[in-house]
């Protein structure tokens, strides 16, 4: 036994907490953590500028880029983009925004001039504004088209070195109103003025109030460039949510030239202004504002040309955070890139275009978990990646066991590390290969290693007690420690691998080892043993390996018994208890499985609801409601015993990887839990972790006909897209045919389930899991109803269905009519047998008369 008295290190970051998405005024006091996401080209993105997201009325998010539109149901995206050659195509790559009419059409302007999306074609056609002042002009970018409020088929359009213009859907009138002071200016946008049905309002270095009527502008205000506003131009304007009567302008120059930008708070009835700038607050931005939006009725967010986006809570806190992209923070923004659109879809999540860097999103069924990793490059924070297992002191904190960084403590308060890589000491130096740590009653931290054996580590005095492999009373019986516990305080069990179990007395300062004895039935039938738990019969039940199987251990007696159950066990790993007393294993090979311990113990494996074994499980965790948490190889599973449903998260709802490590799973004195895996670890709530209620629509994206989709046409199937079909007409030589649908929930597409039933055919529903489509070939002419059902991205079934009806008609050969001739053939047919019969008959009658009058004569 050493005793080294040395300095250790201590580092410290700070880590923002992480809240659900759209927090309340309260919850607003520290920085909220979110886990963006990106799309990308190698995602599917075909171009990584995006100017315009707009969200239509089915629910299909539509991108607007430098290189044309997309169209994205969360698995695929189709493309539409200029063709030098088509002249009725779009007519330029360069998408500026969009809108949608009363028929579902969007209407899409460009820098050469308007477009419409004809769904019904599914097809984007030029559309040629005829006026001859236009013409005349020759410059067709229109920058921002709206709807009018009280008329979707009435377009209101800003033209760039025009002016404002409406366009009359129905009847194609065109009408320009001139605005001098805003002829010669880019970029243009335009709003419906608030609460006033008859007033619009736009601007770019002036914010406008238009009247329709009378087609007169009011001057709202004024941006000179030496004023205290802080640029002059306006780049982008929402209207509060909370109060009409409020405009918010994010201001600068579009092209990152000249002053910085500022936001502006605005009263359109007071006129009454807040500029917010990095001349007035510190925690403002040095930089151009280019758009601005709101999530929900608190929060704003802006979009900045060189510092990612700013959120702010409108209803209280003033204050303002900054989310950019940093190699050093995991919770940062995804990109470095001028942020030019967004938009908060109906699922909740929300979008951000990008100028050269593609989209960045931030999900709300993403921010179930708080992930903190190791970041090369950082002095502060996690020193490894590597996590091996976690303990909690008197005082709360969290200490954590690395692979390669040795302990880290944790502070779930304020969220900060301290670190402890000590210096080289006389004979030996503090450990860095950590594999468990545990905290005991006497306010000690045990340390199990890799490779040197046991650590008792005081973390208040800095004391260190290395405790070295050897056969005396002072030393432990193998260097690699497995797992830690405390029996009763004073008493701390260690398990190793390969060195049978050792028990600590603080009373004599000496150990006590058990080790296999072949000659004694009651000694440890197993010298490789790890994590030990309480049952509520008093005993220990140990993990064995696969030999040993599970080991019963009688504290009171120091006995040992070796439990084979019926049904057996393959590979044992790890046993939990639940509060009535159910112990719960994990079999490699079998999944989760109960032990039932009576006069002869038996095994039970666990089935979710959907009849599925629960495998690959490396750690497990009772939480309060006695829901197992599973840390498997492919992602985090919840589990209820006893309504047997299983749901499971990944690293796409906010952990930190799909797979965790064996040890390292724990559950704090506030409810928090811990799991760790080789990317850091996270946190998280169990009671916190609600399902998305959103039900998203389910639509009909594609028809194929033997494997190939069928285009829209006169003489096609398809008279008209198929996401506005109900009814689907086919020969009897279609009848190989397969459908494509979606869910449209964004905010985590991939896990999105699905079934579906085709009636008159199938027997029950067709569980698809993510795969979403339906195939069915040789089918018999006939009448069918093809349903579609699916989830959410929390896995929660939508009342919302897809329904498709389809006929098959039959070959002529094989109609109503056919059938009525052949029966009217066959009716014939027997009517001219009969009389066939009946002549011949009359014939041979006639030849007997005849011969009988010949005999008679």
């Amino acid at each position: 036994m050493k005793i080294i008295n040395m300095k250790y290190c201590k580092y410290k970051v700070r880590f923002s907490i992480l809240m659900v998405l759209f927090l309340s005024t309260s919850l607003m006091a520290q920085k909220p953590k979110f886990n963006f996401k990106s799309i990308n080209q190698p995602e599917g993105l075909c171009n990584s500028t995006v100017q315009a997201l707009f969200e239509d009325s089915f629910g299909f998010i539509w991108m607007g880029t430098h290189h044309g539109i997309q169209r994205y149901d969360g698995k695929t995206f189709i493309n539409y983009e200029h063709i030098s050659s088509d002249t009725t195509g779009l007519s330029s790559n360069y998408i500026n925004s969009f809108c949608e009419d009363s028929d579902k059409n969007i209407w899409i302007s460009t820098r050469d001039g308007l477009n419409k999306y004809v769904r019904e074609k599914d097809q984007v056609l030029r559309y040629h504004l005829t006026n001859e002042d236009l013409a005349k002009n020759g410059n067709r970018s229109i920058f921002r088209i709206i709807n009018d409020i009280s008329d979707k088929n009435i377009l209101w359009m800003t033209v760039v070195n025009v002016g404002l213009v409406s366009l009359n859907v129905k009847n194609d009138s065109l009408k320009i109103y001139p605005i001098p002071s805003l002829k010669d200016v880019f970029p243009l946008w335009i709003l419906n003025y608030p609460g006033n049905d008859n007033k619009l309002l736009l601007g770019s270095h002036e914010l406008l109030a238009f009247d329709k009527t009378s087609g007169s502008v009011e001057q709202l205000l004024k941006l000179e460039q030496n004023a205290k506003i802080p640029n002059n131009w306006i780049n982008d304007a929402q209207i509060d949510p909370t109060d009409k009567e409020i405009i918010w302008l994010a201001t600068g120059d579009l092209w990152g030239r000249g002053n910085l930008g500022g936001l502006i708070r605005f009263n359109l009835k007071t006129k009454e202004k807040t500029i917010f700038s990095p001349d007035n607050r510190p925690d403002f931005p040095d930089s151009n504002l280019l758009t601005v939006c709101f999530s929900d009725t608190e929060n704003l967010w802006v979009g900045t040309r060189d510092n990612g986006v700013l959120l702010y809570n409108i209803t209280g806190g003033d204050q303002f955070y900054s989310y950019e992209k940093n190699s050093y923070n995991e919770g940062s923004f995804a990109t470095e890139a001028a942020v030019r659109s967004m938009l908060p879809d109906r699922s909740g999540t929300l979008w951000f275009g990008t100028w050269g860097d593609g989209i960045s999103l931030l999900s709300p069924t993403a921010q179930k978990f708080k992930h903190y990793m190791y970041l090369p490059g950082q002095k502060n924070g996690l020193p490894d990646n590597f996590v091996n297992s976690f303990t909690e002191d008197k005082n709360g904190n969290i200490w954590i066991a690395t692979a390669k960084g040795g302990l880290s403590r944790f502070n779930p308060q304020d969220k900060t590390f301290e670190n402890y890589f000590p210096e080289f000491s006389s004979g030996g130096k503090y450990p860095t290969a950590i594999n468990y740590v545990y905290y005991d009653s006497y306010e000690n931290l045990w340390i199990g290693t890799y490779s040197e054996a046991l650590y008792r580590f005081n973390p208040v005095t800095g004391e260190t007690i290395h405790y070295i492999k050897g056969n005396s009373e002072k030393e432990v019986s193998q260097k690699r420690i497995s797992t830690i516990t405390e029996l009763v305080p004073g008493e701390i069990m260690i398990s190793t691998y390969g060195g049978g179990l050792n028990i600590y007395y603080y009373k004599t300062d000496s150990f006590r080892r058990f080790l296999n004895d072949p000659s004694d039935s009651t000694s440890i039938p197993d010298n490789q043993v790890w994590l030990p738990h309480l049952a509520t019969d008093g005993n220990y039940y140990i993990s064995g390996n696969s030999i040993a199987g599970l080991i019963q251990f009688n504290p009171k007696t120091e006995t040992f018994a070796e439990i084979h159950p019926m049904g057996g066990i393959s590979t044992f790993m790890i046993p939990v208890v639940t509060s009535d007393g159910r112990i719960f294993i994990n079999d490699v090979s079998e999944g989760l499985r109960e032990l039932v311990l009576d006069s002869k113990p038996g095994i039970i494996t666990q089935y979710d609801s959907q009849g599925k074994s629960l495998k690959n499980v490396e750690s497990i965790l009772v939480d309060d409601e006695d829901h197992l948490w599973l840390g498997t190889g492919n992602g985090l599973i919840d589990f209820d015993p006893i309504t047997k449903v299983a749901r499971r998260y990944f690293a796409a709802d906010g952990l930190q990887d799909d797979s965790f490590n064996r040890f390292a799973i724990f559950k704090s004195s506030t409810g928090d839990c811990y799991i760790g895996g080789i990317v850091g670890f996270s946190i998280f709530r169990p009671e916190n972790i609600k399902q998305s209620q959103y039900q998203p629509p389910v639509v009909f994206t594609d028809f194929k006909l033997y494997q190939q989709s069928v285009p829209i046409g006169e003489d096609s199937p398809l008279k008209k897209s198929i996401t506005l079909l109900d009814q689907l007409d086919l020969d009897y030589d279609q009848n190989d045919f397969s459908f494509s649908f979606a869910a449209l929930d964004f905010s985590n597409p991939q896990k999105i389930e699905y079934k579906y039933i085709l009636k008159n055919h199938d027997v029950d529903w067709i569980y698809a899991g993510h795969l979403n489509s339906a195939s069915y070939t040789n089918m018999d002419p006939g009448s069918y109803s093809l349903k579609v059902m699916a989830t959410n991205s929390d896995g929660v079934w939508s009342e919302k269905t897809a329904l498709m009806n389809i006929r098959i008609y039959p070959p002529w050969y094989q109609t109503t009519f056919a059938y009525f001739i052949y029966g009217l053939i066959f009716i014939l047919g027997v009517i001219l047998v009969d009389r066939v019969q009946r002549i011949r008959l009359k014939e041979k009658e006639r030849a007997r008369a005849s011969e009988k009058e010949l005999a008679q004569a």
